[in-house]
C-alpha cells in the first residue's frame, strides 16, 4: 500500500503536480530514495531496475544498504551510474 501511494505521488510530481519551489528538488529526492527502498526491501527487481534506468532523484549511498543482500542488483545499479570499478569489486567479492 505504501508503494502504491509512493508510485503514485512520484508520477504526479513528475507530471509537474504537487509544489513547487525552492525545496521542491529536496521533497523529488525523499520521494525517489524511499521509493527504491520499499521497491529493494520488497524484492520488486523489475520496477526498481526500471525506476534506476530512468530519471530520478535517488540518492545512491542510501540504497546501497538495500541492495547488499542482492549482489546483482547492486552491479547493475552501479554500472548504470558509471562505477565499473565498484562493480568489479563487488563481484569480486
Amino acid at each position: 500500500m505504501l508503494a502504491e501511494v509512493m508510485r503514485k505521488t512520484r508520477q504526479s510530481r513528475r507530471k509537474g503536480g504537487g509544489a513547487r519551489g525552492v525545496d521542491s528538488r529536496k521533497i523529488d529526492v525523499v520521494i525517489d530514495t524511499t521509493f527504491a527502498k520499499l521497491l529493494a526491501d520488497a524484492g520488486t527487481t523489475n520496477e526498481l531496475l526500471a525506476l534506476l534506468a530512468g530519471t530520478n532523484d535517488v540518492v545512491l549511498s542510501e540504497l546501497e544498504p538495500f541492495l547488499e543482500k542482492r549482489p546483482y542488483v547492486l552491479a547493475t545499479v552501479l554500472r548504470q551510474q558509471g562505477k565499473v570499478e565498484r562493480v568489479l569489486e563487488l563481484l569480486k567479492g
